[in-house]
């Protein structure tokens, strides 16, 4: 099958209920939407746990593809194959229920040479650096879940700590790719007294 057939199939098969072709004849025509976050991974087993019992996502999509897909994406060699895990997650929060974006882990299966584990496997959790991405998560609990980050030996660099303007309380942490994460569980009451100077807009849910 052609690459642009194998990029299609894939497509299809990680949730896209239909492709549309729309042809815009100017910038005001343009829209994207960012539905998801994928993490390519050396530690897919790691990870799931982190995701679902530090973070209290769930599981809605898991697909295994073939080396000779995998290899469109990550190197796989030809007793590899590539796995994509979907997780979501979704609850009352301030104001009311929110559904937020969804996370995917997208991992090399039976072969530790792939792509996916030459960086990430020692990747050190480290400050930012030039391109690196930090993906923000609403959540509930964010006590809870520094409670269990701890206990699962996850490092956390900063918080669970009030925001400045006391609307929220923030916290920062990596997942066991060594990808930084942001929480933030907003409060309709704020927490303590503006700090001076501080400046802080949440946007509308």
């Amino acid at each position: 099958m052609h690459a642009y057939s194998w990029i299609t199939a894939l497509t299809l098969a990680l949730g896209a209920s239909a492709i549309t072709t729309v042809r815009a004849e100017t910038p005001e025509d343009i829209q994207a939407i960012l539905l998801r976050a994928t993490i390519v991974t050396c530690r897919l087993e790691e990870s799931l746990k982190f995701y679902t019992e530090v973070l209290g996502q769930r599981v809605i999509q898991q697909r295994d593809f073939s080396a000779e897909i995998g290899q469109t994406f990550i190197e796989v060699s030809d007793r590899g194959s590539m796995r994509l895990v979907i997780l979501e997650g979704r609850g009352e929060y301030s104001g009311g229920p929110i559904m937020g974006g969804r996370i995917a882990l997208l991992a090399a299966v039976d072969d530790p040479e792939s792509s996916a584990c030459r960086e990430s496997t020692n990747r050190p959790q480290r400050l930012g650096h030039h391109g690196d991405l930090i993906l923000p998560f609403r959540v509930r609990g964010i006590h809870e879940i520094a409670r269990r980050a701890r206990e699962g030996g996850h490092r956390i660099a900063f918080g669970p700590a009030a925001s400045p303007m006391g609307l929220s309380e923030n916290m920062l942490m990596w997942d066991p790719n060594g990808v930084l994460l942001e929480l933030f569980e907003q409060h309709v009451k704020p927490l303590r007294d503006p700090l001076p100077g501080a400046i802080e807009t949440l946007p509308p849910r």
